[in-house]
Parts: C-alpha cells; structure tokens; sequence
C-alpha cells in the first residue's frame, strides 16, 4: 500500500481545505470533513493507551466524504511522543480513495501538531 505524506494550505474561505500531495493530487475537504476526521485521528494519537493497527472511521453526510485512519507507528522525537496515522479519504463520485500519512507529536503544552 502506497502512502504519501502531505502539506496542507487553508483556502481563502475558511470552511475549506486543500490537500496537496506534492502536486500528484489536490483534493478539497469542507470544514466538516476535516473535523470529522481529526475526531476520528485524535481518539488514536490522544489515547494513553494508544495501539498499533487501532483504527477510525469518519464520514461527512453533507459533503458525501468519509475515511478511514489507522495508527500505524509511535516513537519519540526529540523527547516527544508521536503517532504516525495513515488516511485513506474516499471522496464522493471517485472510485479510489486518496491514501496520505501524518505525524503528529505531543509538544510541551500537551497540544499535538503535525509534524512535517
């Protein structure tokens, strides 16, 4: 299974977002379907009792958009913890979905940001 890590750039309009593969797709998600699944990502990376091959599963009914996401690595970082979760979002109308990878670590103030 191919996974690709991403960028990701706010739209101007804030109920948006793009995902930019390194320009081998671009696909837009709605504010809805970034919050269903950071939801969705965060009950794997928050848990203390985070497992490998954990996963979630999200969906928009607004938008038709859903995906899954599996936490499929913890390390540390420069002393951080980190999870590595890999997405597959299935976007309505397409026959594939777009496969992605994010790390995200635990900086000093608790909060967990990407990693890039």
């Amino acid at each position: 299974m191919l996974f690709r890590s991403i960028a990701l750039g706010l739209l101007s309009t804030p109920a948006a977002a793009q995902i930019n593969f390194f320009e081998e797709y671009v696909i837009t998600l709605t504010r809805g379907d970034l919050d269903s699944m950071n939801t969705a990502a965060a009950a794997l990376y928050k848990g203390k009792a985070a497992q490998i091959d954990a996963t979630g599963t999200w969906k928009n009914p607004k938008s038709g958009n859903s995906g899954t996401v599996k936490l499929i690595g913890i390390y540390l970082y420069k002393g951080m913890p980190c999870r590595r979760l890999a997405h597959a979002i299935k976007i309505k109308g397409e026959a594939d979905p777009k496969r992605f990878r994010i790390d995200r670590c635990r900086i000093s103030n608790g909060d967990w940001k990407i990693r890039f």
